[in-house]
């Protein structure tokens, strides 16, 4: 984002190309491939959005704005990244 301001990008997308376009799926496919590669470990588009879906509704974002950013039209979709693990639901019943 720092680079971005740097250069004077405004965009309503995340990803965006040299030229303040969106960058296409292909593109990021590619990219995701790639940096898989080089981990040796599978990421995807897909496990970066449960990582922010799930890291917003953690640090307090509500349920609603996650979905706005998300781009969810359903609250349900939003709902699935709710799951809590096992320490942290006993956390909470010890606090009951």
């Amino acid at each position: 984002m720092k680079e971005r301001k740097d250069k004077n990008i405004e965009s309503d997308y995340l990803f965006v190309s040299n030229r303040d376009k969106p960058v296409d799926r292909t593109l990021i496919n590619k990219l995701f491939k790639t940096y898989s590669e080089k981990v040796g470990k599978e990421i995807t588009p897909h496990d970066l959005r449960h990582f922010f879906c799930s890291h917003a509704l953690n640090s307090g974002m509500s349920v609603h704005e996650v979905a706005n950013q998300a781009g969810h039209s359903n609250i349900h979709t939003t709902l699935l990244y709710t799951n809590p693990s096992k320490s942290e639901l006993l956390k909470k019943m010890n606090q009951l």
